[in-house]
């Protein structure tokens, strides 16, 4: 949902999702020093994730991308 170089913005944010009933975590990017993202999910199947997304666009006005999850 966001990828951020202060770490207390993006814990605002997951914080934020998670109060709205959304299953966000934050996590340090890959490849990256000194980035956050926050991600919400994972989900099985793409359907599902991209469901997801456009709950979070309609519900908190956030426009997110799906992506693969390791």
């Amino acid at each position: 949902m966001g990828s951020f170089s202060s770490e207390e913005n993006a814990r605002l944010l997951r914080d934020k999702l998670r109060k709205a009933g959304f299953a966000a975590f934050a996590e340090a990017s890959p490849g990256s020093r000194n980035i956050t993202r926050v991600l919400v999910g994972p989900e099985l199947d793409r359907g599902a994730a991209d469901r997801l997304a456009a709950r979070l666009q309609a519900e908190q006005s956030l426009k997110g991308l799906v992506i693969r999850y390791p």
